[in-house]
């Protein structure tokens, strides 16, 4: 269910556009009621394994260069330093800082 849904919503991304703001991308899909339930998911370590595997075989696919799937692991390492926060943001109120992470490769507050 979730491969036709990502194949299906992937259809529709600007790939050039992802490349950069990958977090904004996601959350302008239109699909609000969805992202909402992923929030939750992801509190299930299980769930997030499974949705990991799923994106990794997903753009791997799509990709056509190599470097998809290190931008892949960036965003997944971003999620996982948003997991571990205090109060984790949502993907929703959260993209704008993720993107800047993600295009500046570093943490807020961290100074390199």
């Amino acid at each position: 269910m979730l491969t036709e849904a990502f194949q299906h919503l992937f259809q529709h991304v600007n790939i050039d556009h992802f490349k950069e703001y990958p977090f904004e991308t996601l959350t302008a899909l239109e699909f609000a009621g969805p992202l909402a339930t992923l929030d939750f998911q992801f509190s299930d370590p299980q769930f997030q394994d499974i949705f990991d595997s799923l994106i990794f075989k997903i753009v791997t696919r799509m990709a056509s260069d190599p470097s998809s799937l290190w931008k892949l692991g960036n965003m997944y390492i971003i999620r996982l330093w948003n997991h571990n926060q205090e109060k984790p943001y949502t993907l929703a109120e959260g993209y704008q800082i993720f993107d800047q992470m993600y295009r500046e490769k570093k943490f807020p507050g961290e100074n390199n």
